[in-house]
């Protein structure tokens, strides 16, 4: 690492400058107040799912086995699963028929086991595997979908009888690419959380190009996850509203249908917040731990700036990436417009998302950058590295006036049109 100062540990409020408070507004600091325990939230949310939803309890049967899958991001995870998997006992289903399926990437970035909020003698029953996209003895063929793709899902998933994805929502932005942890299909729709995620290397790759589709083919990706959820039979998910460095703030549940809209809607109330005119100058701060600390996370704030920063501003991003991106990406960000020309006459329709904003923000405002990268790696990308809060510091206290944007990846500033780049679920 290269900051001596973990940014995940910085609060922008504590480095804002005392004198500073009436210049700046604020973005992205839910109402901590109003948090609940994840575990009865979550409860809750499955006694009482979105309307006209049935109660999970009249789709069990006690011989059941059942999946469920779990994603990167979702706070309090063993919480939300130790509520699910006791009713699910309740209603008749056995701890040794339930299996958590997650990830490779799951495994790694998880700091707790899934299970660890369980009863001791219930959580040694239920399984925990890692889906393995390459380990082709592991994955089962399902169907040939409209489209003419053949799916491959995690056999644990061919074999259950009762599927429940437990994720996160997240806001579609520019082109509907980042509801992932990855550049690709994604936005805000609720089987995102389990598909293709849980599908084999094929399929993954088809939803995740390293060059971006038209809105139509995306459209396309999205109504063959609602065709391979129909074919799975899937009828209940679980899905959380991220309440930045607190607690779930809200749990919604039951059949995608309803949740597609409920569950944005609610996003949307917490996260979103008027900004009354775009500013000079705005300080992000991306929050959260290592499952949060992305690329796709960066564009994200990248992207929601350019509805509320103004021409010729400045950006200071705080994080704690530690990875540099691909060195294609850099690679691509080096070239010069002539390069460019020669190679695409589209730029747009031949560069990532990620590499079209970062290029977007670096051509039209001054971006710093504070992270634990090299200061090498973030000059390549064409932004200024920031080695310690007091530069920040510095920073805020030249500007007449400013956005405080914490938990940047989840908070939605709105400009005065009342509109971020970003497109809605439907």
């Amino acid at each position: 690492m290269h900051n001596c100062s973990n940014p995940t540990l910085i609060t922008l409020k504590s480095i804002q400058p005392s004198n500073s408070t009436e210049r700046y507004e604020y973005c992205g600091f839910p109402d901590v107040s109003l948090a609940r325990p994840t575990k009865a939230s979550t409860l809750e949310a499955i006694l009482h799912p979105i309307s006209p939803s049935p109660p999970l309890a009249r789709a069990i049967v006690p011989s059941d086995r059942i999946a469920i899958t779990l994603e990167t991001s979702m706070p309090d995870a063993p919480e939300c699963i130790s509520a699910l998997i006791e009713h699910l006992c309740e209603a008749g289903a056995r701890p040794e028929h339930i299996t958590i399926l997650r990830t490779e990437r799951e495994c790694r970035l998880a700091d707790r086991d899934p299970r660890a909020s369980l009863p001791q003698a219930m959580a040694d029953k239920v399984q925990c595997m890692t889906h393995r996209r390459k380990a082709r003895e592991k994955l089962a063929y399902l169907a040939t979908t409209a489209s003419s793709h053949r799916v491959y899902l995690s056999r644990v998933l061919s074999e259950a009888d009762l599927i429940i994805p437990v994720g996160t929502v997240r806001p579609i932005l520019g082109d509907g690419t980042l509801g992932d942890g990855n550049l690709g299909y994604g936005g805000h729709h609720v089987n995102n959380c389990w598909f293709p995620r849980f599908s084999d290397s094929a399929t993954w790759e088809r939803f995740h190009p390293r060059i971006p589709r038209d809105r139509q083919s995306w459209d396309e990706l999205r109504k063959e996850s609602d065709e391979v959820a129909w074919l799975l039979g899937l009828q209940f998910l679980v899905l959380g509203i991220s309440g930045g460095d607190t607690p779930l703030r809200d749990i919604v549940a039951g059949r995608p249908a309803e949740l597609q809209g409920e569950s944005w809607a609610r996003y949307k109330k917490v996260w979103h917040r008027p900004v009354t005119e775009r500013v000079p100058f705005a300080i992000a701060n991306i929050s959260g731990g290592d499952s949060e600390q992305t690329w796709p996370n960066l564009a994200r704030v990248l992207l929601k700036a350019q509805g509320v920063l103004a021409e010729n501003g400045v950006l200071a991003i705080c994080c704690h990436l530690q990875q540099p991106p691909r060195r294609e990406l850099q690679l691509l960000l080096k070239e010069n417009d002539e390069t460019r020309h020669k190679t695409s006459r589209s730029r747009p329709e031949h560069e990532s998302l990620l590499v079209r904003s970062i290029r977007h923000a670096t051509e039209n405002w001054r971006v710093y950058l504070f992270s634990n990268l090299q200061p090498s790696v973030v000059e390549s990308l064409r932004m200024i590295p920031v080695e310690k809060p007091a530069e920040l510091q510095r920073l805020m206290s030249q500007q007449d006036r400013g956005l405080l944007w914490e938990n940047a990846q989840f908070a939605l500033p709105m400009n005065e049109n009342g509109s971020v780049p970003y497109t809605d679920h439907a």
